[in-house]
């Protein structure tokens, strides 16, 4: 539990999971869009939660819990907040399936044995391992619980595709001591268009998003290597991927490289920019890959490497920030950059530009902010930027839907071979 107090104090401050769904409207609004995520982007079978075993890794206030709840399933909620699940034991006392509610007080390497002894069909978990100490080692507690056939959904930040929020975070903390009024004071003067688009898009109150993105101490993305190493470690296989990518697209053999019109549809084209170290990745974790991108093999491959150097680099700088490490980071950004312009320029012409952009915008923004770790100042203003600080952040979170095939077993026969 020690490991996990300062997020814990953060969280008792403001939680960020709570939303008002008393009202019969607002439940409709909220149990609506988390069906559409369930169903429509993440494309599980209509009646998966009838009858099943659910574990909500988590959980918070429980809200997520009670739409499980509400489809037929039977829900265990672990949450270290016991604030938060006071709130979530008074919305399931409200609900009209209580009996199917059962919520924990637990951290995850300490979860009750009631817990830790079971499988479940369906393991969630949103939104809470960055926020862990280690979130490879929690990854790889919860998946441990899933059952032969059952599901495990992660959604997670990613390094690469949380770059401008990992930025952000890193300037408005600077020189702050991690005093939060000086964060909140810092981030309300720098990025007041992210506090903005979290309240509109994501119904979070200005305190929360504040908190939740900024004031919390803990801010430890995926790299893209975890989600395939716990596919081989576990036999999960990717059902989809969201946003933008979803698997079979990866995996062929005859599927076409999306194009530019499929792609906009859900993501910008900076977005974009930010998945195609994990398009390559999966390119090449797929057997066999589709017949195009085979085509582009060695792009890609550079691709890749250049953006797991990048990954490695920024992973350093999170852990630690200081001046070197912010050298190294945007050094390595660089080098990605200029390796996905090229493959741009193969696949994709029109994000050349925007690629282009945020290779002058970088290379502004790293000696100013160098100058800032060498005198232990704050960030005082920004240089003009179109692209890296624009208004949207992208899709920082990453959805893994994981399904864990039940093995086949080969029946014995008594007969000669």
């Amino acid at each position: 539990m020690i490991a996990e107090e300062p997020v814990l104090r953060v969280y008792q401050k403001v939680n960020p999971s709570a939303f008002d769904i008393e009202s019969p409207e607002k439940w409709v609004k909220f149990s609506t869009q988390i069906c559409r995520r369930f169903f429509h982007d993440y494309k599980l079978p209509f009646r998966l939660f009838k009858g099943a075993s659910v574990l909500d890794v988590g959980c918070g206030t429980g809200e997520k819990s009670l739409v499980m709840a509400s489809l037929g399933a039977r829900v265990t909620g672990v949450d270290y907040n016991e604030g938060a699940l006071k709130r979530a034991r008074h919305l399931a006392s409200l609900s009209s399936v209580p009996e199917n509610l059962v919520f924990h007080n637990s951290t995850l390497p300490e979860l009750p044995s009631e817990v830790l002894d079971r499988k479940f069909d369906f393991v969630h978990a949103d939104g809470i391992l960055h926020h862990t100490i280690d979130p490879e080692r929690t990854l790889n507690i919860i998946a441990e619980r899933v059952a032969e056939g059952g599901w495990l959904i992660v959604r997670n930040y990613q390094t690469i595709t949380s770059l401008q929020r990992l930025f952000k975070r890193l300037l408005v903390r600077l020189g702050t001591g991690e005093d939060e009024d000086h964060i909140v004071a810092n981030t309300e003067r720098l990025f007041p268009e992210e506090t903005a688009r979290s309240v509109q898009r994501g119904g979070r109150t200005v305190e929360q998003s504040l908190y939740d993105n900024f004031v919390n101490p803990r801010y430890n993305p995926f790299d893209s290597r975890i989600p395939f190493d716990l596919c081989k470690r576990y036999g999960f296989v990717i059902y989809a991927l969201t946003p933008g990518i979803e698997a079979p697209v990866l995996i062929g053999p005859d599927m076409p490289f999306p194009t530019d019109r499929d792609f906009s549809k859900r993501m910008d084209s900076l977005t974009q920019a930010w998945w195609s170290a994990g398009l390559a990745r999966s390119a090449m974790a797929s057997a066999p890959a589709s017949r195009i991108l085979e085509t582009k093999r060695p792009l890609l491959e550079e691709c890749l490497k250049a953006g797991s150097d990048f990954e490695g680099a920024l992973s350093e700088l999170i852990k630690k920030p200081d001046g070197e490490r912010w050298d190294l980071a945007t050094g390595n950004m660089i080098i990605y950059l200029e390796s996905l312009k090229v493959v741009f320029e193969a696949l994709s012409s029109s994000y050349v530009e925007h690629v282009t952009t945020f290779l002058e915008e970088i290379r502004g923004l790293q000696p100013v902010v160098r100058e800032c770790f060498d005198d232990g100042d704050s960030l005082e203003s920004l240089p003009a930027m179109k692209v890296l600080f624009r208004g949207l952040s992208g899709f920082p979170m990453t959805s893994w839907v994981l399904w864990r095939p039940e093995p086949i077993v080969t029946p014995l026969t008594s007969e000669a071979p």
